[in-house]
């Protein structure tokens, strides 16, 4: 391909110019079509029209003629347009041949000036009666014969004359083809017919060359590809003569410097597990932590003793917070452990209602239902919990806040929690009655590694971040939608374990 890319190159210029006289010459076979169909229109269109003339015209010209209605009888000819040609005449003989007859009348639209008698032999004519004749005589078989046939009905009366209809004279294709490049809009519709098969087939010129040039450049990308595959063949010959030196020399040293980034980071996660715990211990030895049962006993006693509604208030969310951070310190816990292991999803979401925040039982109510036969799956037990409870507090958000806006009297924000099997999937699915997930977030809630939340701090807004790795970790999806009738639900799906 490549000489002939060459060849090419060379006449760029010569291959455009060809390509486009080409291109010019189909542009004038169309046109030529086009004039064709044109043409054969117009004559169908005539012959439809002498068909209904002759059943109508005779009838009134013969009366017209009788009445010596001249004025009358000039409108009726003329009244096509001059579209074609109609002719009256004296001719009073039933034979074809009528040298003698004169014209009487001629529509003036068609004819520049008076027609010859003698150029009245081709066309057809129907026979103007006196009584006026009813019957029509002649008619034309078919839509492209020019050639009419007998009725086999004649009209009884006298011979008072002739009409003839006549045909235009149909241009040759190169005449009209030249008075349109003459004039481009002198021919009306055939002149819009001929520029745009024109532009069609310059256009078509211009896309042909286009891609003859792509094809040729291909052709020359090709011979460099097969140029560039015969060195990297001669290159991949030397690697693989050296290949085993290169392995034998380092494969050693690699597989040591593995072992060192094995014992590095076991030793991270040794001292992860040391850190986490010493934090615990840190966190445990708050007074207040450490006296959780007392701080409850004083709270019901200062209710009854004192009336300060402000102060008891925040007495009460210091112990709703005291609670909170000593159920997370016990979640902590099982931190320091982050392996795998086969988990039953029933015992966990128990173990999860019965540790709930109390910043979240006391605004929403909160129903599980666990009734479906254990399921196993293979997770982080504390992960687990972790994806749950963010769906739960997410969703007691968003009822909370739309508690404070609807309208709606006595409205009472639910969230309802099932597990179920589905085509072998353990699905855990978070439904509520609140405004639904909006839907600039809906896409990218739990599978989006970005923050969705940006406003809410450095501390806050990363549960679907967090939710997102943890899934990626356990081979867990999510399933999340709004309900027409209000709502939402997320479901997060896990492999059924094997045992």
């Amino acid at each position: 391909m490549f000489p002939i890319y060459k060849f090419f190159e060379k006449y760029l210029v010569l291959r455009f110019l060809s390509i486009h006289i080409v291109a010019y010459i189909l542009s004038v076979a169309g046109c030529f079509v086009s004039y064709k169909g044109y043409w054969q229109t117009i004559f169908t269109i005539q012959t439809v029209d002498f068909n209904i003339i002759s059943h109508i015209l005779p009838t009134k010209i013969s009366i017209l003629l009788s009445q010596k209605s001249k004025e009358e009888l000039q409108k009726t000819i003329d009244s096509n347009y001059g579209l074609f040609g109609i002719v009256v005449t004296d001719c009073s003989l039933s034979s074809k041949d009528c040298s003698s007859q004169k014209i009487l009348y001629y529509s003036s639209r068609f004819f520049k000036k008076e027609p010859q008698i003698d150029t009245l032999d081709i066309s057809p004519y129907d026979l103007l009666k006196d009584p006026p004749p009813i019957l029509a005589e002649s008619y034309y078989p078919k839509l492209f014969l020019n050639k009419r046939e007998k009725t086999n009905k004649n009209n009884l009366g006298r011979i008072i004359g002739r009409v003839y209809y006549i045909r235009g004279n149909q241009p040759s294709f190169l005449d009209e083809y030249i008075k349109f490049i003459k004039k481009p809009l002198r021919l009306g519709f055939r002149s819009v017919v001929y520029g745009q098969t024109t532009i069609l087939f310059l256009i078509l010129g211009v896309l042909s060359w286009g891609i003859i040039e792509y094809q040729l450049k291909i052709s020359k990308q090709k011979y460099n590809l097969l140029k560039a595959q015969v060195e990297l063949d001669r290159i991949n010959t030397l690697n693989e003569t050296f290949s085993h030196v290169i392995e034998s020399e380092f494969s050693s040293r690699v597989t040591n410097n593995l072992q060192q980034l094995d014992f590095a980071i076991k030793g991270i996660i040794s001292r992860l597990r040391s850190d986490t715990i010493n934090i615990i211990h840190d966190i445990q030895k708050a007074p207040l932590l450490s006296n959780t049962d007392d701080f409850d006993e004083i709270l019901a006693s200062y209710s009854k003793e004192h009336n300060d509604s402000n102060l008891l208030g925040l007495l009460r969310d210091a112990n709703d917070s005291i609670k909170t951070i000593d159920f997370v310190v016990k979640e902590l816990r099982e931190l320091t452990d982050l392996e795998e292991q086969s988990m039953v999803v029933q015992s966990e979401l128990h173990n999860l209602k019965e540790n709930l925040s109390p910043t979240i039982t006391k605004r929403t109510k909160i129903e599980f239902d666990l009734t479906e036969s254990p399921i196993s799956i293979i997770c982080n037990p504390w992960r687990f919990r972790s994806i749950i409870r963010n769906a739960i507090y997410n969703s007691s958000a968003a009822l909370n806040k739309h508690s404070r806006n609807t309208k709606i009297i006595d409205f009472q924000p639910k969230i309802f929690i099932k597990c179920y099997v589905e085509s072998k999937l353990a699905i855990i699915e978070i439904i509520d009655n609140g405004p639904g997930i909006p839907l600039d977030i809906l896409p990218k809630l739990y599978e989006s590694h970005e923050r969705l939340n940006k406003s809410a701090g450095e501390l806050r807004g990363n549960g679907s971040l967090i939710v997102t790795a943890y899934l990626k970790f356990h081979n867990g999806k999510v399933r999340k939608m709004n309900h027409e009738e209000g709502g939402a639900s997320v479901a997060f799906l896990f492999p059924i374990s094997g045992d």
